[in-house]
């Protein structure tokens, strides 16, 4: 959810006629019932079979950089197209664009997607054969989809689901997907070559299309489903494909299909891939698939709040759609308690608009995306698709390609449907990628996504997997009717599966959404097919349907399906579950981190190996295995507090089976030794990985090792309003040796996030972090991608900080038209601390006093604290003193930030100046 600050907004007051009762209603709410400001929009296209981004591509000054901002895929001068053929050209249509030198052409029924350089756009526009060419419909992940980062601690992690699903049963039973391919159609796969043969099968049963190589390092997204299937079917071969448009999807059910896949989950789904009603290309390709005998798992989407649908309703005649009966006309993005939420600048929109004219549209309607004008105290257009539909055949009743769809300021944001032309008996609906926010008016039902909707298609709703409740987020039924209706639907979703899972893609009880719960029931399903090998897609789908757990209400239902995902009790095998290895004992019960000890068991009847899994407590919670060949390993314990480590191990077979946990045992860490934890302590005010305006922050940390041995370093961070994570280095730093920590935040599984770090050794260290922007093709500042800023942050020891009675200074502070000045404040101690911090002009006038109040552990920072806090926007010279009035281990610093806009934008070019006794 985005979490943004409420609006501290005017409010309107107005008398309701019934009862003349007076209700207070804010400013914004009140401007949405009247429309956004927008210019009438310019429909005169120069090539009428081209959608309007690629008019405007044609006619760019610079067609790449149009081409980068439009966020079309490029390949030198070439852009990705869809040329849509006329029923019956098919051939003559591929015959013409591989004569042309159309690259990478891939086909979908009478669509061919590829890359076109211009001359071949306008040729294609011109061909009779040829309806139209148009930007293909991409998926678009949700702005706060997290990005993987390096691992500081190695280990396995399972899905929590295996019980609730009752896998362990199967497995130890031998059923483990043995014979069985099993496909993954995502977005990418980012990460995936170090989980090989751990998280991942090895390499040799992970089997990537040719097509998509290309892809595969664009998004984690695809890594979690493929974990959280091998959790269930580890002895399956996996072959999976990176996609980015519907095409791509068809062209990978083909591959799969040839290289005898019979399973296949996908979690992806997006409002124009068709009607909605199980028909379009991507539908039929999967009802196909299924039709050959295979089975194909599908997320059923995140949209339940972030949709809405309806008729085209204009009561006052402006032009606008009205979102409800009250003539709301900007639906507009929340917090979740109905107040209209800020969100950052530079966060990606995306949303699409599709209404039920899906042969020739002949209504026009315009999709807008509108910010909150708080000076102007108006709704305002920030991005506009306004596509052409006359009646063309090949045409769609589709927006979604926004001139603009990034914000370029903290505010609100909400969209705006505006009639053009055409019957005005039409049915729409639209979606946002914003899952957790929900509309100011939303329609949760017919929220499912394509190709859910797919008949073929199980999709698959979302449950909590503790608590098994349905995920707020979770797209409700039912289909929509024929040619996209409102009404008319199936009951959808099909089953439930889980979320709030643990994956190496995303961490601790981070993979969520329906898009991990579609990679359960794809792996219950090879489970299932490996169990009963003869089964078609049909009957894989009938027994896991008739297996699971009935929710809600009686029977199949549009929030449950049929209910939550469940095997049964696993056939015969001849495969013999392994005994139990007896006697599990450690070499020492107690030791410091990092010390050695070996861990060794009796053999246990037909294992022909051990799986040892070590934990931080007794119900082996987020475990972490490890295969051993023989009775017996060494083992370490690195950590920087005092734990007990809880060891078990079980036999396992060959031919899949697996045995009983044997006896448990204990071993006491304490934190001192050859592991991170030490008597050198050091802090970091402030890392973070974290947006920023104009562009996004990341922290890398530097650490020099000048004692004289090697050292284990630990981190302790402490992200602002959660809960502190720690890590160890994955290896020692040698004496003399420099270790680069690269996005320390990120590797801490805690994107999105900025707080303090605490790093320890056993020896001493020279600490230092470098917090820069880090700039994407495309940024709205109009700089080199990749470009960077960076301000330097040193660390301290205890001995540095400030006690109660201290004082400390901040000079060189200025807040004016071309700087501004951020003032932190931090706490490194054990107890609750209190700091004065008071402001002064360059003549040393006293402007304004606060008290900030800092936890353990915690920073505060005031932006633009002159003006905040002493109402001074026009300083030229400043300096601040700061004053603990209780507690101790308090640091301080101020940002002095380069306030010069480029393109509008704030570059925040920052130069840290620490504080002064």
């Amino acid at each position: 959810m985005v979490r943004g600050r409420r609006f501290g907004l005017a409010s309107l007051f107005f008398a309701l006629l019934s009862g003349f009762v007076e209700a207070e209603v804010p400013l914004y709410e009140a401007k949405a019932r009247l429309g956004p400001v927008a210019s009438p929009p310019v429909k005169k296209a120069r090539w009428a079979k081209l959608d309007r981004t690629l008019n405007a591509w044609l006619e760019a000054q610079e067609a790449r950089k149009f081409a980068q901002q439009a966020g079309l895929r490029s390949d030198g001068d070439a852009v990705q197209v869809y040329v849509v053929a006329a029923q019956g050209a098919e051939e003559k249509v591929q015959t013409f664009l591989t004569e042309r030198g159309c690259t990478k052409l891939l086909r979908a029924e009478n669509i061919f997607q590829c890359f076109a350089d211009a001359p071949l756009v306008r040729a294609a526009a011109e061909q009779p054969e040829v309806l139209v060419v148009r930007v293909p419909s991409y998926y678009r992940p949700a702005p706060w989809e997290t990005q993987i980062g390096l691992r500081a601690l190695t280990g396995s992690m399972t899905t929590e689901a295996l019980t609730a699903m009752n896998v362990p049963a199967w497995h130890s039973a031998g059923i483990q997907g043995q014979g069985v391919k099993v496909g993954i159609i995502d977005g990418g796969f980012t990460g995936y070559q170090a989980l090989l043969g751990s998280d991942l099968p090895p390499a040799d049963r992970f089997m990537i299309w040719p097509d998509g190589t290309a892809n595969m390092a664009d998004t984690e997204h695809g890594t979690m489903c493929a974990e959280i299937v091998y959790d269930i079917v580890p002895q399956a071969t996996m072959y999976v494909a990176a996609i980015a448009t519907e095409v791509d999807i068809v062209n990978a059910i083909q591959w799969m299909q040839s290289q005898g896949v019979k399973v296949i989950t996908m979690s992806l789904g997006w409002l124009s891939w068709g009607p909605g009603d199980g028909t379009g290309a991507l539908a039929t390709a999967v009802n196909n698939f299924v039709s050959s005998g295979g089975f194909w798992a599908n997320s059923a989407g995140n949209s339940r709040l972030a949709h809405w649908q309806g008729n085209l309703v204009d009561s006052n005649g402006n032009g606008f759609l009205e979102f409800d009966g009250a003539g709301l006309e900007v639906n507009y993005i929340t917090d979740g308690a109905g107040n209209c939420v800020n969100i950052p600048a530079q966060t990606s929109i995306s949303a699409s608009l599709v209404w039920n004219q899906w042969n020739a549209p002949q209504t026009d309607l315009d999709f807008y995306i509108v910010k909150w004008d708080a000076a102007g105290s108006q709704w305002v257009v920030l991005g506009k698709s306004e596509d052409t539909q006359n009646g063309q055949v090949g045409q769609r009743p589709v927006e979604e390609n926004f001139d603009v769809a990034t914000t370029n300021e903290e505010t609100c944001y909400g969209f705006a449907i505006k009639y053009y032309s055409g019957p005005t008996n039409v049915q729409l609906e639209f979606f946002n990628r914003f899952d957790n926010n929900p509309l100011a008016v939303n329609v949760q039902e017919g929220s499912l996504t394509p190709p859910a909707d797919a008949s073929g298609a199980v999709a698959t709703a979302a449950l909590h997997v503790a608590t098994l409740d349905l995920e707020p987020y979770s797209s409700k039924g039912p289909t929509n009717g024929p040619g996209g209706a409102l009404n008319g639907g199936s009951v959808k979703p099909d089953l439930s599966g889980y979320a709030k899972v643990s994956c190496n893609a995303y961490g601790a009880n981070r993979c969520s959404g329906t898009s991990a719960a579609s990679p359960h029931v794809g792996g219950a399903a090879a489970l299932v097919l490996s169990g009963y090998p003869t089964y078609s897609g049909s009957q894989i789908r009938s027994y896991l349907e008739s297996n699971a757990q009935d929710m809600g209400p009686g029977g199949k239902d549009n929030d449950f399906g049929y209910g939550r995902l469940r095997l049964g009790t696993p056939p015969a095998s001849t495969c013999t579950m392994p005994g139990t290895p007896s006697g599990l004992a450690s070499s020492k019960s107690s030791v410091v981190s990092g010390e050695t000890f070996t861990l060794s068991w009796a053999a246990a009847s037909l294992a022909d190996s051990y799986e040892l899994q070590f934990a931080n407590n007794s119900g082996f919670s987020g475990a972490q295995s490890y295969d051993i060949a023989g009775t017996s390993t060494g083992f370490q314990v690195t950590t920087t507090s005092a734990m007990t480590a809880y060891f078990r191990v079980r036999a396992k077979r060959t031919c899949g089976a697996t045995g009983n946990w044997s006896n448990t045992v204990q071993v006491s860490v304490s934190p001192s030794g050859g592991g991170g934890g030490g008597s050198n302590v050091y802090w970091i005010p402030v890392v973070a990985n974290a947006p920023g305006q104009g562009s996004y922050f990341y922290s890398d940390v530097m650490v020099l090792n000048v004692g004289t041995a090697s050292s284990a370093v630990a981190f302790t961070y402490y992200p602002a309003g959660q809960t502190a994570v720690g890590a160890n280095s994955a290896t020692p730093i040698p004496a003399g040796g420099q270790g680069i920590f690269r996005d320390i935040v990120g590797q801490l599984n805690k994107a999105g996030t900025k707080g303090v770090l605490k790093v320890e050794a056993p020896q001493p260290l020279k600490v230092f972090s470098r917090t820069y922007n880090k700039l994407a093709a495309g940024n709205s500042l109009g700089l080199t991608a990749g470009t960077t800023f960076g301000q330097g942050m040193e660390a301290y020891s205890l001995a540095d900080t400030l006690s109660a009675g201290q004082s400390a200074y901040l000079v060189g502070l200025t807040q004016n038209a071309f700087y501004r000045t951020n003032i932190a404040v931090a706490n490194f101690g054990t107890a609750v601390a209190s700091v004065t911090v008071t402001l002064y002009s360059g003549s040393g006038a006293q402007l304004a006093t606060y008290n900030v109040n800092l936890n353990p552990g915690e920073l505060k920072q005031e932006d633009q604290v002159f003006v905040s806090k002493a109402g001074q926007s026009n300083l030229e010279s400043g300096w601040a003193k700061v004053t603990v009035t209780s507690g101790s281990g308090v640091v301080a610093y101020a940002s002095v930030l380069d306030n010069v806009a480029t393109g509008g934008q704030k570059p925040s070019d920052p130069t840290t100046v620490p504080f002064k006794r």
